[in-house]
């Protein structure tokens, strides 16, 4: 099988073995010109051991999904006493693993279903109820934001929302969607509207809303706007502390994979490269999570998933150079503000 032609544009892959008790392996993608001109700015051997906490911001419950396996070797990094089955998600509420990777679900995943029978309240009932078993079973925890399906937009308050996530959470990484264009004229290829926007609200609070504290008088002045943020925000109607500004490293943007042939993924700070996740051990862990989301796969069990997601990963590892058994790759996107 081909390579796609994005991966195989890759000079060089650093691989590095890593074991449950450290942070997990990953083959990083290096663009020589730009490194050795710039090499603080290089991607190490491995770029996940320098994070403590990851936060993941995406459009619908299920989404997490794409980006599964990285999300499961980060939580076996951080807690390798992490095992499955889960343990009940008040344990996971506890333990490192629940405190390193936080999911932002922006909407509510309401008109999703082809059930004749089936209500928009009805299957954002059961959606929240998927997500929250999905997240504990891959050791993370999730907060849900409630937007209708299909009506996300990138207005002030929905970026005021996750902005506080980031600065209550304090990531040193970002997980999300690459929107279809960014600031370069990338094309990402056709994708849901909310994808789009779920990865421009988060993109625009990585970098400068969260960072800078004045922004959003709400939450630097709640005493003064709690009311506001009671009506827009519930999530935060008890926030009683300025929330300071919080400044996350770097961006790994998934979806990658529909970059179209001939659009090179290295270029300039801060967009340069691609880095691939080894997910090698993740799948049964990854295809567990999935199958939560049971009005999404229709009630199959997880090894009815498994063959789907060990499809999608194989053919992301074949494209490495060495290949890998299971893998996921992503935009990079440095912090330079």
């Amino acid at each position: 099988m081909q390579a796609p032609a994005a991966l195989r544009r890759i000079r060089s892959l650093h691989a590095h073995t890593a074991s449950t008790a450290t942070a997990p392996a990953l083959r990083a993608a290096v663009d020589a010109p730009l490194h050795s001109a710039r090499p603080e700015l290089a991607v190490p051997a491995d770029p996940l051991a320098q994070f403590s906490r990851v936060m993941v911001v995406i459009a619908h419950p299920d989404d997490e999904s794409m980006a599964g396996g990285t999300i499961a070797k980060f939580v076996r990094a951080a807690a390798p006493f992490c095992v499955f089955p889960p343990p009940p998600p008040e344990v996971v509420a506890q333990t490192a693993a629940g405190a390193a990777v936080r999911i932002v679900v922006l909407t509510n995943g309401d008109k999703g279903s082809g059930d004749l029978e089936m209500t928009s309240p009805r299957l954002a009932r059961l959606r929240a109820e998927e997500m929250a078993a999905a997240a504990a079973t891959l050791g993370a925890t999730a907060v849900l934001l409630g937007y209708p399906d299909g009506e996300l937009e990138n207005t002030y308050t929905a970026r005021m929302r996750v902005a506080a996530q980031i600065r209550l959470f304090e990531p040193q990484l970002l997980l999300t969607f690459n929107p279809s264009v960014d600031n370069n004229g990338y094309h990402n290829g056709r994708a849901h509207r909310d994808h789009n926007i779920a990865g421009q609200i988060a993109l625009d609070c990585f970098y400068p809303l969260a960072r800078d504290h004045l922004q959003f008088k709400e939450l630097w002045d709640p005493d003064t706007y709690g009311g506001v943020l009671r009506r827009d925000a519930p999530e935060l109607a008890d926030l009683t502390e300025p929330l300071p500004g919080w400044k996350i490293q770097e961006a790994y943007l998934f979806a990658t994979h529909r970059v179209p042939d001939g659009v090179s993924v290295a270029g300039p700070p801060p967009w340069h490269e691609t880095v691939v996740v080894d997910t090698t051990g993740t799948l049964e862990t990854q295809a567990r999570a999935l199958s939560k989301h049971a009005t999404q796969t229709g009630a199959k069990g997880w090894e009815e998933i498994l063959p789907r997601l060990e499809g999608r990963s194989r053919a992301m590892g074949e494209g490495t150079e060495p290949p890998v058994a299971a893998a996921e790759w992503f935009t990079r996107v440095m912090n330079m503000g």
